[in-house]
């Protein structure tokens, strides 16, 4: 899965609003399509070794992978209409996010759970 072999600890960072992202991008003339900008826009994990020192970042991505990079893929299924009872303990967990990427938006997904 691309975990490094010095990794001990690790944690998911959210996404942060397509607005955000593009903000950020602007202001620091950088991309939103690449590394940082997938992982401001979609999110993705860091590692740690046993004193807590960050030993690598990785980065969700929808675009092909490069044939020259060790690549994991996130698969997602297909969208679905979930009903209030699913939705509210997501809501009050804060778990419950609008999508960050508007190419999911145009395959009609309008929020995404993070579930432990």
């Amino acid at each position: 899965a691309g975990i490094p072999k010095q990794a001990k600890f690790y944690c998911f960072c959210y996404p942060l609003l397509h607005d955000k992202v593009e903000e950020l991008a602007s202001k620091h003339r950088r991309t939103p399509t690449d590394a940082l900008g997938s992982f401001l826009r979609l999110g993705g994990f860091l590692y740690f070794n046993e004193m807590y020192e960050v030993v690598s970042i990785t980065a969700l991505s929808v675009s092909a992978a490069d044939k020259s990079e060790t690549r994991c893929v996130l698969h997602l299924g297909p969208s679905l209409d979930l009903p209030t009872t699913a939705i509210k303990p997501l809501q009050r967990a804060k778990r419950w996010w609008p999508v960050t990427h508007k190419a999911a938006a145009r395959l009609g997904y309008s929020h995404m759970a993070y579930i432990r």
